[in-house]
């Protein structure tokens, strides 16, 4: 049995997002389940793992060289 401890409210600020941020991307992930009323948006440790995933920042890519006109 999936246990659901984390809320949306201790997730964000563990990742220092905003709540709204973190729910767009467990909305988006198709994560988390809704207890409803005042309980609100539970998560898993799956859940809390998916979206480190997710707000970890990509590298930048390098942007190409032009080459100069002959």
């Amino acid at each position: 049995m999936t246990t659901y401890e984390h809320t949306t409210n201790s997730l964000a600020a563990e990742f220092g997002v905003d709540r709204k941020t973190l729910r767009k991307k467990a909305r988006v992930l198709g994560i988390g389940i809704d207890f409803g009323g005042r309980a609100g948006f539970r998560y898993s440790d799956e859940d809390r793992r998916k979206l480190i995933d997710s707000l970890r920042p990509t590298p930048p890519v390098a942007p190409r060289r032009r080459r100069r006109a002959a």
